[in-house]
């Protein structure tokens, strides 16, 4: 089970298009995978609205990278 620092972590790196560093657990994985998954869903919904220049907005509240 994740924690809510790591899936912060997770979020962050997703959003600033980081990788992860070697292998990770499956649950960070899964998670990782989940939040990519939604970022690409919102996407397709912005493009079926036609909403060009359609960009995720992440701003944490706690900047840890």
């Amino acid at each position: 089970m994740l924690g809510s620092e790591r899936m912060q972590k997770i979020i962050d790196e997703v959003a600033l298009g980081i990788e992860p560093k070697g292998k990770e657990s499956a649950d960070a994985a899964k998670f990782r995978a989940g939040v990519k998954q939604d970022i690409a869903n919102a996407e397709k919904i912005a493009k079926k609205k036609k909403m060009n220049g359609f960009t995720v907005d992440y701003t944490p509240e706690f900047p840890s990278l």
